[in-house]
Parts: structure tokens; C-alpha cells; sequence
């Protein structure tokens, strides 16, 4: 085979990997849009308690959230120990802090 011809396909070869990674990641981005929404519509205007990193707590009326989990709690209370609690109001936590969440409130079906 012509030393040419071979450097050719090897160019081809890697420009066909490079394309098909574009592709890949391209269609990650178009559809993590779509699919990491969380669903909270449910737990809108409800008192929720929220554990987070570090072994912190908070509760608070969910007022808001978006794709990355960031929460927006309104009348939140730290609990910093069973018997100590500070308000602190209208508070953002973001959402890479968030462990886990429970509802204080019951929900309707």
C-alpha cells in the first residue's frame, strides 16, 4: 500500500472517532435537559426537612427548584440539635449539599 494512501485513511479513521464523540456527546447534552428535571411540583408550598452534607438539617416551605436540585425554602429553620433550633428565614441551598428529603405535611393524592 502507497505510504499515502495509508496516512489518508488513518486521518479518515480518526476523523470518523472524533465525529462520532461529537455525536455522543451532543446527544447527552440534548437529552439531559429533557431528563434530569426532578419532580417536586408535588411537594411545592409544602413543608419539607431537608438533610445535608456535614450531618446539617434545615426545614422549610419549598417555594422553588430547579435541574440542579437547588432549593429555595421559605421560614427555614437549621435544627442544629434536637434542642436547638435557629430560624433563618428565606434560605437557597444547592442541591450538591442535599442528601435526603422528607415531607412534613401530608400529601393528597
Amino acid at each position: 500500500m502507497d505510504a499515502n494512501l495509508l496516512e489518508i485513511s488513518k486521518k479518515t479513521a480518526v476523523c470518523s472517532q472524533v465525529r462520532r464523540w461529537e455525536c455522543q456527546l451532543l446527544h447527552y447534552f440534548a437529552n439531559m435537559s429533557k431528563a434530569s428535571q426532578p419532580e417536586l411540583k408535588k411537594f411545592m408550598d409544602k413543608k419539607l426537612f431537608v438533610h445535608l452534607q456535614g450531618g446539617r438539617k434545615v426545614s422549610g416551605v419549598l417555594r422553588g427548584y430547579d435541574i440542579f436540585l437547588n432549593l429555595v425554602l421559605d421560614d427555614a429553620v437549621e435544627e442544629t440539635t434536637p434542642a436547638q433550633k435557629h430560624p433563618i428565614g428565606q434560605v437557597v441551598i444547592r442541591g450538591n449539599s442535599v442528601t435526603s428529603m422528607e415531607t412534613l405535611e401530608a400529601m393528597r393524592q
